[in-house]
């Protein structure tokens, strides 16, 4: 397959054949020889979807409901990431001490063995992942 399915939208115009009044697009990206992204995302109808692909159209069903429950699943993680961490990260930033931070990640992180400081790097790095993921659509 030279496509990566991404999903599926609510977008209701076909980018390949230009049908209107779908339902629903799948949401593609076109792949170079690695399999990394090669191209800007579009939307296109199953048929047309399965189409570009050359599998079927359940084929193309199956991938995009997969790819909507691993991007449903990255936000869930995201959403939980800046639920539990934001405020206190902001606080220390703000000049705030580094203990209440601590707490906090040792109290859901009872496995770790790490410096305070390195905790709240890797954090800052959990919430930037996190807003990435919570800022795009694909």
């Amino acid at each position: 397959m030279n496509f990566k399915i991404l999903g599926t939208s609510d977008i209701t115009t076909c980018d390949h054949c230009g049908r209107r009044g779908l339902k629903l697009t799948r949401v593609m990206v076109p792949r170079d020889a690695d399999g990394n992204a090669d191209g800007e995302v579009f939307y296109a109808g199953t048929s047309c979807a399965a189409s570009l692909a050359g599998v079927t159209s359940r084929k193309i069903t199956e991938l995009a409901e997969v790819a909507d429950f691993q991007h449903a699943q990255r936000v869930e993680w995201a959403q939980e990431k800046i639920d539990t961490y934001a405020a206190a990260v902001e606080a220390r930033q703000a000049g705030g001490r580094l203990a209440p931070f601590w707490e906090l990640y040792r109290s859901r992180n009872t496995h770790d063995l790490i410096a305070p400081l390195d905790a709240f790097n890797d954090v800052l790095g959990w919430l930037t992942e996190a807003r990435s993921i919570l800022d795009r659509k694909f």
